[in-house]
């Protein structure tokens, strides 16, 4: 059976990495075809991947490489039919959280001597490293982490008087709510509740107040593991964005999408959302430098010491 090789989206590698699986018999491929399938649909994402392809094909004199961008939704089922049909791509590139269900098809290529090759584990983030990891052996090598920040107005700030960032969860409220003026199509808050990424800013305010979801064992495997502590901690987090949804975001949030929040943040409507920083390609696409000035960027406060993942329970269960 021919089997794929998974690169999950968490830590930026070299180009040249990208496409380890095609040397992964000592030295370049003579000639062939390489097939890649990317859920990188960004425009600037999606060409810097066309770029290595080419690149690639330059260092490999009779080898082509076809990249296929695919949406979110519904790739992980053709992945999978495509390995029981038992002609899946070469090259996966996806997000993290699939290998596991693709190893257990027997369909994908363990990664651990790329890994290697690489130059080891210690060339990654171990926490990024282990989301690959399923049955003791990793499936995925991370490509890239995308850091979540917190984005706000300068000028909405002066205006409203505030002259500090927030330090805690209570001054993040005060803050949204302050420059929160419905007259004025204003709002302080906003998140993307429709989509698959509002789980991310969920997972910004879980990890702030101290909430560990899942843990691995010592084969890499991974679990949901909530104890008492952590419902606690969850019943409060959904509590506080309940409160902040009401109190300073559009009537409307809970139908929103990622692009609508991103367009309502980058023209003025809403003030504060969590985000990857790709809320700068929106602003600077409508030509307003003025309002990609007036973007200013902190880390979300802790309200709890703040966790960090799976780390704490991992090394439990480790020692």
């Amino acid at each position: 059976m021919k089997r794929t090789m998974i690169l999950g989206l968490v830590l930026i590698l070299t180009a040249g990495v990208l496409f380890a699986g095609g040397g992964r018999q000592g030295g370049a491929v003579g000639s062939g075809e390489i097939t890649v399938w990317s859920t990188l649909t960004q425009t600037v994402r999606a060409t810097v991947i066309e770029n290595i392809a080419r690149a690639y094909e330059r260092q490999n004199p009779g080898v082509n490489v076809t990249v296929e961008v695919m949406p979110w939704d519904g790739t992980l089922d053709r992945l999978i039919a495509s390995i029981m049909a038992k002609n899946p791509p070469d090259l996966s590139i996806h997000g993290s959280g699939w290998p596991q269900t693709l190893a257990q098809t027997g369909g994908i290529e363990a990664m651990d001597d790329v890994i290697s090759a690489i130059g080891g584990r210690d060339q990654f983030l171990q926490m990024a490293l282990d989301l690959g990891m399923y049955d003791g052996k990793y499936y995925s090598a991370p490509l890239y982490v995308t850091p979540y920040i917190t984005m706000y107005r300068k000028s909405w700030l002066q205006e409203a008087g505030i002259t500090s960032l927030p330090t805690t969860w209570e001054e993040y409220y005060e803050m949204c709510r302050a420059v929160t003026d419905p007259a004025r199509n204003r709002y302080g808050f906003g998140a993307p509740f429709t989509d698959i990424h509002s789980w991310k800013t969920m997972w910004v305010f879980l990890q702030s107040n101290n909430v560990n979801l899942v843990n691995v064992d010592r084969n890499g495997n991974w679990f949901v593991d909530v104890d008492a502590t952590d419902r606690a901690a969850i019943i409060e987090v959904y509590d506080y964005v309940f409160r902040l949804i009401r109190d300073t975001s559009p009537s409307g949030l809970v139908s929103y999408n990622q692009n609508d929040v991103r367009q309502m943040v980058a023209n003025g409507v809403i003030m504060s959302r969590i985000d990857t920083p790709e809320i700068y390609f929106d602003i600077r696409g409508l030509d307003d430098m003025d309002a990609l000035e007036d973007i200013g960027y902190f880390s979300f406060p802790g309200r709890k010491r703040i966790g960090s993942g799976c780390d704490t329970k991992a090394r439990e269960r480790r020692t």
